[in-house]
């Protein structure tokens, strides 16, 4: 039994020496990798100087003058019929949010901002009936959230708001 842990521990002495001769010889291809990244990084960089022809860098010819583009000029903005429209896409929003109740709300500003918008002297007849289809729409979805199809109330809230645009830019 005793040459068993004489052996034992002439292995484990041996192991050890292997173990640690493995460990001075991984520290030093360490520290010589180590050296060679570092005096690689230690070089100067190289700087180069270019030098360009002043006429090539101007990028059009010399006595260009900008180019004005004339757009028509908005339509006023009515501020009943933006109300309507914050209102609606509010609704929208409240909609997808499952909150009901507020969106509601919000169709119910909208519903009458736009009947002062139909009210108004100004408007032709195209006009109201946008408005009066656009009045309808939001009553549509409203009666459509109090059944619980809140993703047909939201397609006609969006139709109802194209036909505000169509109101708004006097689009046909």
């Amino acid at each position: 039994m005793s040459s068993l842990w004489a052996r034992l521990d002439f292995s484990y002495k041996a192991n050890r020496a292997i173990a640690g001769e493995a460990l001075i010889v991984s520290l030093l291809l360490c520290g010589l990798l180590s050296f060679a990244g570092y005096s690689s990084c230690s070089r100067r960089s190289v700087e180069e100087t270019v030098t360009t022809d002043l006429a090539r860098q101007m990028s059009g010819p010399q006595n260009a003058q900008p180019i004005v583009v004339q757009h028509p000029p908005l339509p006023e903005r009515d501020p009943d019929i933006e109300t309507a429209g914050d209102r609606i896409a509010e609704a929208i929003m409240r909609l997808r949010r499952h909150q009901s109740s507020t969106a509601l709300r919000a169709l119910a500003r909208a519903t009458s901002a736009l009947t002062r918008a139909n009210r108004s002297a100004e408007r032709n007849d195209r006009e109201r009936e946008l408005l009066f289809t656009a009045i309808h729409q939001v009553q549509t979805a409203e009666n459509l959230i109090a059944r619980g199809a809140i993703d047909q109330a939201i397609k006609q809230l969006n139709e109802a708001n194209r036909n505000l645009d169509r109101v708004n830019l006097h689009q046909p």
